[in-house]
């Protein structure tokens, strides 16, 4: 069986490009007043059934956003590529599990009863 070399300037775009999106998206939440509004001011925060021991404290909320920022800055760069995504992905769950108003999901139970979660924001 004969290997060929392929080309992988491809997948270096992606990482780059997708590295950038992260960079953004987590830029933008930290730098908005969105821990503010939903962590800190929030009267109310919704727990998921299965998951009602996932809390964070606003502040520490912070600190997880600046790892993802450093996080999707070195996958970007290529600088500890497997480490980097792995936190990427770890963290990123974490942060989408806390709260299920932010998703609009549908959750369904065994028992065919169904709860959903309007939409907050388009």
């Amino acid at each position: 069986m004969e290997h060929t070399k392929a080309d992988s300037s491809a997948l270096a775009l992606f990482r780059i490009l997708f590295g950038c999106l992260l960079t953004n998206y987590f830029w933008k939440l930290y730098s908005s007043d969105w821990i503010h509004f939903n962590y800190e001011v929030a009267q109310i925060a919704l727990k998921y059934d299965f998951l009602p021991w996932l809390t964070v404290a606003a502040s520490s909320l912070r600190l997880i956003l600046v790892v993802l920022l450093i996080a999707s800055v070195f996958f970007t760069l290529g600088l500890v590529y497997r480490l980097s995504s792995l936190i990427l992905v770890l963290v990123f769950t974490y942060i989408y599990l806390l709260d299920p108003c932010w998703y609009g999901i549908e959750i369904t139970f065994p028992r065919s009863q169904t709860l959903s979660v309007p939409r907050l924001y388009d």
